[in-house]
């Protein structure tokens, strides 16, 4: 890589990678971009295949490669505390992201639920349970609708919302006795269930309580249309959301981020990277959080990144210093609309990791050329230069346009023509808005 320009090493093999790279490819900033282990869409020869949780590892490929700058794509890598990693072993090299401490933000819902308590940000009535008993008391107390949440990570999946008391009954008995969500199960934090209309605002975050938010994503998590099924991963995104104005936009900032930055810093934790909230927006208004993430979301990353104006490497570099925000022009972004469609394999999420068949697919030139983006999640390459389904969420089509139905339309035409067997994706993405 050439030593004169930043040398970028991504980590992670998704989507939201896969988006990352792309922003880091074209930047003037930027001398060599790595990925680890990568996917499909990213060349052979920019992908390197080690174990990303091996921090060590991740060390020897960096300083091999000339890396000045580690962005962790996936939340388990920050929880598990690679910036406290580097900052120790290798002060020089960069890793955008909080340390552990902050990053419990994610790793943990109970915390966040507490620092919503005690430094007053709005979010829905809670109770944080460890046994059936007590589980089954908050059930019996509040009743259903009603929204169970496995503590830890859980890959966006480790949330019900029971509609009836059996469904509730089933999720609380799967994660404290049948380990459906393994140690992240354990503790489980049960909401009161609080309707209205999701939006996900994103804000970079350098440390001294500063963010600049990005354009608010309205994101689908359920598996199919309608909003019905299992929470996935993600099958598709829209931004911006129009519902969502500059009023209430300001007091999602005021409010819930920079409150949460400003509790993290009176806790010792000051916060650099991405923050993530997931707001709920009540019939009278009220923006309520509802989760807290550490980096980007997939798909909201490859619909927000597909809009930035701004050099992504220039903006995460502010982050990293303290204050550095401060020091650079604040992001632009495009004025278009931008949609994002998931094609999923099934049976997706039941078997998100491991459930490939190796498909062979067909479309992708011509998806990429109707919608504008294809970005892979499990989809790869063979050896012979076909496409293959690797299981779960195999790519994510985004389209552009003047405005949300333009870029519906292309995003959907784009998925139209995915051919390979066994997969599907929602057909209701940015209906209606």
């Amino acid at each position: 890589m050439p030593t004169e320009k930043l040398g970028v090493l991504v980590l992670g093999s998704g989507g939201r990678e896969h988006a990352l790279f792309q922003e880091f490819y074209k930047s003037p900033l930027v001398g060599g971009v790595l990925v680890a282990p990568g996917n499909g869409g990213i060349p052979q020869c920019l992908r390197c295949s080690i174990d990303i949780m091996d921090f060590a590892a991740v060390l020897e490929l960096a300083r091999r490669e000339g890396i000045g700058l580690i962005v962790p794509g996936p939340e388990a890598l920050l929880c598990a505390g690679i910036v406290d990693y580097f900052a120790k072993h290798a002060p020089d090299i960069k890793v955008f992201g909080p340390n552990m401490a902050a990053a419990k933000v994610e790793g943990s819902k109970a915390f966040l639920k507490r620092i919503c308590t005690a430094y007053d940000i709005s979010t829905p009535d809670y109770r944080v349970v460890h046994t059936i008993y007590d589980a089954s008391n908050v059930l019996h107390n509040w009743g259903v609708p009603i929204v169970i949440k496995a503590d830890g990570l859980s890959s966006g999946k480790g949330v019900v919302v029971a509609k009836t008391e059996s469904e509730a009954e089933e999720a609380i008995y799967k994660a404290l006795t049948n380990n459906a969500f393994g140690h992240a199960g354990h503790t489980l934090v049960i909401e009161r269930f609080v309707p209205g209309r999701e939006v996900s605002v994103m804000a970079f975050c350098d440390g001294k309580g500063r963010a600049v938010l990005m354009p608010p994503v309205r994101d689908y998590k359920k598996a199919y249309d309608g909003d019905e099924g299992p929470n996935t991963g993600g099958m598709g995104a829209v931004c911006p959301v129009p519902d969502v104005g500059t009023a209430l936009l300001e007091r999602i900032r005021v409010e819930i981020i920079e409150r949460l930055l400003d509790a993290m810093c009176f806790e010792g934790s000051p916060y650099q990277g991405v923050l993530y909230a997931g707001i709920m927006v009540t019939p009278e208004g009220e923006p309520k959080l509802l989760e807290g993430n550490v980096r980007f979301g997939d798909p909201e990353g490859q619909v927000l990144l597909s809009r930035l104006k701004s050099d992504l490497a220039e903006i995460m570099l502010a982050c990293c210093e303290p204050g550095g925000l401060s020091k650079i022009e604040a992001p632009r972004w495009s004025d278009n609309a931008t949609v994002g469609v998931v094609v999923v394999e099934e049976p997706y999420p039941q078997a998100a990791n491991g459930g490939a068949s190796f498909e062979k697919i067909n479309g992708i030139p011509a998806a990429r050329a109707a919608a504008g983006n294809v970005f892979f999640g499990s989809a790869f390459k063979s050896s012979d230069g076909t496409y293959l389904s690797g299981g779960g969420r195999v790519v994510t089509i985004v389209g552009e346009g003047k405005d949300i139905a333009e870029a519906r339309e292309r995003a959907y035409a784009g998925a139209s023509l995915i051919e390979c067997v066994g997969t599907r994706y929602r057909t209701d993405i940015a209906e209606n808005m």
